[in-house]
């Protein structure tokens, strides 16, 4: 699936509308022979198809452009690079426990 366009007002992209439609099984009766009085009716029942309406089907994606991900990758590798170098380092120091999660997670998700 291929979508077409990005839409601001719900932020995702957005194919273009297939019209589809949709049908229901119905069971029909078939008189082969009517019924005389010394044999009854012989009566097929068969399926018949009945239109139940037309369906217009949109789909969304909330996935984000390719340059993007690559970017947050790029920060990603970045930070373990810096993570592995750090924690070199800090094997040979007596470090205090810090909560970093926070400033983490925005340098990669808003680089900033």
């Amino acid at each position: 699936m291929v979508y077409r366009e990005y839409k601001p007002e719900s932020d995702s992209y957005v194919s273009r509308p297939s019209k589809s439609h949709r049908t229901k099984k119905v069971p029909r009766n078939h008189i082969k022979y009517e019924a005389t009085k010394e044999h009854p009716a012989q009566v097929e029942m068969y399926m018949e198809d009945v239109w139940v309406g037309t369906w217009t089907i949109t789909k969304f994606s909330g996935a984000i452009p390719a340059a993007t991900k690559n970017a947050m990758l790029d920060r990603v590798r970045k930070l373990l690079d810096a993570v592995k170098a750090a924690r070199e380092e800090a094997n040979g120091l007596e470090v205090h426990p810090q909560k970093v999660g926070a400033t983490l997670l925005s340098f990669v998700f808003d680089g900033t």
